[in-house]
């Protein structure tokens, strides 16, 4: 699909810059992956699985986040992106960050091959990069994703496993043995996940991206304080406080510290 999409491309935007191979372009690896991950929730009957749901998610918002090199991996995005246009026009499901960083990775690719000036600064996206929220972010999406994972399978063993009354005594030590592994295994997979809450909301942005993609990710998460697996309290200094009001503090100091850089 993408080859035939790229073929027309290709003819049509004169070349300033050597070939580059598909299979050396990114996005097309990053495409592929969203596609695996699109056909692994079809044949599934009912409701999708949270660890199939969220592979689903991640694997778009790599897509997003992936910049093509290459005239045919440009038009491999925008076919991709028309795709999803397409779908959306029923039901729209894209997150306005998400949708934001569409827009910047197609506008980078464009001025990238057609020898234009980048948009935004490069010394602005290079401090972006060394802001540690966006690497926190993402290893707290994928901490969330492993405990659910822990989860549905902690549940699915003891949901399919015979009654442990009627089990003989040696067959129900072994069960039991294997559903106390599962058990510790969901366990460790929530403290990882609360540990990384806490760093999250104590640790300041030292961009304002990085403030606002902090932000706009926790803010689903303290509106359904229930539903998000937070912890009721983390520790700041000496002292166990809620986390909205540690990430408050947080998020104040962080704006004190980027206006003190500026004015300094």
């Amino acid at each position: 699909m993408n080859s035939i999409v790229a073929l027309p491309i290709i003819a049509a935007v004169p070349t300033i810059a050597p070939a580059i191979p598909p299979e050396a372009d990114p996005i097309f690896g990053a495409i592929d992956g969203y596609r695996q991950a699109l056909a692994a929730c079809v044949p599934v009957d009912g409701d999708i699985p949270d660890a199939l749901s969220d592979r689903l998610c991640n694997a778009s918002r790599a897509v997003m986040r992936t910049r093509p090199v290459s005239p045919a991996g440009l038009a491999a995005l925008t076919g991709w992106m028309r795709e999803r246009a397409d779908d959306m026009r029923d039901c729209s499901t894209w997150h306005s960050e998400d949708l934001c960083a569409l827009a910047a990775t197609i506008d980078d690719a464009t001025r990238g091959m057609s020898g234009l000036k980048a948009w935004s600064p490069a010394a602005g996206r290079n401090e972006e990069r060394s802001d540690p929220t966006f690497a926190l972010i993402e290893e707290h999406r994928a901490a969330e994703i492993a405990f659910k994972e822990a989860v549905h399978v902690e549940f699915g063993y003891e949901k399919s496993g015979p009654e442990v009354d009627k089990m003989k005594p040696r067959s129900r030590g072994v069960y039991e043995r294997e559903f106390e592994q599962l058990q510790a295994s969901t366990e460790d997979a929530g403290d990882r996940m609360c540990d990384l809450v806490q760093q999250l909301v104590t640790t300041s942005p030292t961009t304002l991206a990085g403030t606002v993609a902090l932000c706009t990710y926790l803010e689903p998460m303290f509106n359904d304080m229930e539903g998000s697996n937070l912890p009721d309290e983390v520790t700041v200094g000496d002292d166990e406080v809620g986390p909205q009001g540690a990430f408050a503090g947080t998020v104040a100091q962080s704006i004190k510290n980027i206006l003190n850089r500026r004015t300094a």
